[in-house]
């Protein structure tokens, strides 16, 4: 008899999902929210429901575990092998294939292997899916929700039909695409990441009225400044002119979410700057 693995050290949680009451008393303060079951929580509920023989409920709390955790892979591996044993065939496959990538490393890997490969023989309309990516490294995707790994792929097996590959990567703007998947054909999916560009702001706070302030040659403004200059993390020369005054040049680092306020005193033209 399969008896779902428990919690372990290397689990992963996060914070469960918040219940806000739907419904205000007129003239009353609005509830406080409140907080629901934790990850670990629902787990231990679905261990608990699946030991005194109720398999559906624990494989509905299993799968919302996932849900909430793609990358608990005590909660992937046990819906893999309910699915397997009462032959839900494209789970067994989808959530087979997830814990592989999750646990490469696993006593029971080749296990779970075979149960995949045999699910994936059984599902009646499939199709294959690959994933590519100019940015492999460090860079996983997700196919309905599921962890699949890092791209890029060779072709899986996946039931035919729509699915949503998504994907994920350090300082990127997170990646989604709906595909459909003919049965009996492959569908290849580019993972095209967009970096985000992280910014920063100057201030100048400076003596002169109608002073020019100039970002790498480029008039950008002028004294005084009611806005900062915001721009993306970077360096650049900043230079600031007035008619009778030395112009004032600084390079300056802006970083991601600096706020530089820099105090420029404009000395007279008059004044001989070797003198100093």
């Amino acid at each position: 008899m399969f008896h779902p693995r428990s919690l372990s050290a290397g689990a992963t949680f996060i914070t469960a999902l918040l219940v806000v009451s739907a419904s205000w008393a007129q003239d009353a303060e609005a509830p406080a929210e409140e907080q629901g079951p934790t990850v670990s929580e629902i787990y231990e509920q679905a261990v608990t429901r699946y030991s005194r023989g109720g398999v559906t409920a624990a494989y509905s709390d299993f799968r919302t575990v996932v849900s909430m955790d793609p990358t608990f892979a005590e909660a992937v591996y046990n819906v893999a092998t309910i699915a397997n044993d009462s032959d839900r065939v494209s789970d067994c496959a989808m959530y087979g294939r997830s814990f592989l990538a999750l646990r490469p490393d696993d006593a029971e890997f080749d296990t779970v292997q075979r149960r995949v490969t045999r699910c994936e023989r059984l599902i009646d309309e499939r199709g294959t899916l690959a994933i590519t990516s100019i940015l492999p490294e460090n860079t996983t995707f997700y196919v309905d929700g599921l962890y699949f790994g890092q791209v890029p792929t060779e072709p899986f097996i996946v039931p035919a039909g729509t699915h949503t590959v998504s994907s994920t990567r350090v300082d990127h703007e997170p990646f989604s695409v709906t595909v459909e998947v003919p049965a009996g054909e492959g569908v290849t999916v580019d993972i095209a990441l967009t970096p985000i560009t992280y910014h920063g702001t100057v201030m100048f706070q400076i003596s002169e009225v109608g002073a020019t302030i100039l970002q790498d040659g480029a008039t950008v403004g002028t004294s005084p400044m009611t806005e900062p200059i915001r721009v993306p993390v970077g360096r650049y020369l900043f230079a600031i002119q007035a008619p009778g005054f030395h112009p004032w040049n600084r390079y300056i680092e802006v970083a991601r979410d600096g706020q530089d306020v820099i105090e420029v005193r404009l000395l007279d033209e008059s004044i001989d700057l070797n003198e100093l």
